[in-house]
């Protein structure tokens, strides 16, 4: 409700209680209550709509409503997914042989095509009941098709009526009408079931990757990839060590290290196998210098045609 409106209630129930006619005072309600107009042309609200705002919080009917639907609305998604938070049922599959994280993850999935199958097993009886539905007009039709052959004969242009099958169609007909009304009744349900049925596998669609990503965690990690992560950190760090060196050497021309650059962070993954290593495995900083360039330095200074050897580290 605007403010404005519910300025315009408050205003009205006080004139209700005290019996005043004075004007409202150039309040305008731009909420959508039912109005009427007296012969001043001063907008009131029915007193119908009054009673009912004085005991629904201040709301017209449409809004009191709207609101009570959407709630239902929501208490209805919350029905239909409870029970699908936390982790899988830990005996849909078998998952001996599989780490953890694999074996939850192989629960889920089995769980999600149960979901998945209960969904279209319901999709499937919507398709059946809107066929059997439909079933009445093709019986309608063979009825008809067989007076039609009957009046051919009447008339003497047929020597064969429609009158030996009129029962049989006469009882198919009856059939398929008393089906048909009992699939109208019972497509409503259906429809509720597959709605449920759709939020049961959004739901589970979305948390996917609660389950998928730590199974790949868990395969990387299985790999060896984190140990050879900080043993490639290692080899790098003697490199790197030099770069810091050849930076002393020639300042910041052609070394790609700025000075005050001390220290490289690598990103440290949150694999099981190393996710307890110090940071400083995943640091590097200058050490160690062997004084490598700085002594070719001095070599070419004394002769420019020196033959300098640099010993890469490997």
């Amino acid at each position: 409700m605007s403010v404005s409106g519910g300025i315009l209630m408050k205003d009205l129930a006080r004139m209700a209680r005290e019996g005043s006619s004075a004007p409202l005072g150039g309040r305008p309600s731009t909420s959508n209550q039912v109005v009427i107009y007296d012969r001043n042309g001063n907008m009131l609200v029915t007193d119908a709509e009054l009673a009912f705002a004085e005991t629904h919080e201040g709301m017209s009917r449409a809004e009191w409503e709207a609101r009570n639907s959407a709630w239902a609305k929501q208490n209805r998604e919350a029905d239909a997914v409870r029970g699908l938070d936390g982790d899988p049922p830990d005996s849909l599959c078998d998952v001996k042989g599989m780490s953890p994280a694999r074996g939850k993850y192989a629960n889920y999935f089995v769980w999600r095509q149960g979901e998945r199958k209960g969904l279209r097993d319901l999709e499937a009886k919507k398709a059946e009941l809107e066929s059997i539905i439909a079933a009445p007009t093709a019986a309608e039709t063979e009825v008809r098709n067989g007076i039609k052959r009957t009046a051919a004969k009447l008339l003497g242009r047929a020597s064969d009526g429609g009158e030996a099958d009129a029962g049989a169609l006469a009882n198919r007909l009856a059939v398929a009408q008393h089906r048909a009304e009992a699939a109208k009744l019972a497509l409503p349900t259906v429809e509720q079931e597959i709605d449920k049925a759709k939020l049961r596998v959004a739901k589970l669609d979305e948390r996917e990757s609660e389950f998928l990503n730590a199974a790949i965690i868990e395969v990387a990690d299985a790999s060896g990839l984190g140990q050879l992560y900080l043993k490639k950190i290692t080899e790098l760090r003697a490199i790197a060590a030099m770069m810091f060196e050849l930076r002393e050497v020639v300042g910041t021309y052609g070394s790609g290290f700025s000075f005050g650059q001390e220290t490289i962070k690598l990103p440290r993954p949150g694999l099981p196998s190393i996710k307890g290593s110090p940071d400083g495995d995943f640091h590097i900083r200058p050490e160690n210098k062997s004084h490598v360039f700085d002594n070719i330095a001095q070599a070419l200074r004394l002769d420019p045609k020196h033959k300098p050897h640099v010993p890469l580290p490997r």
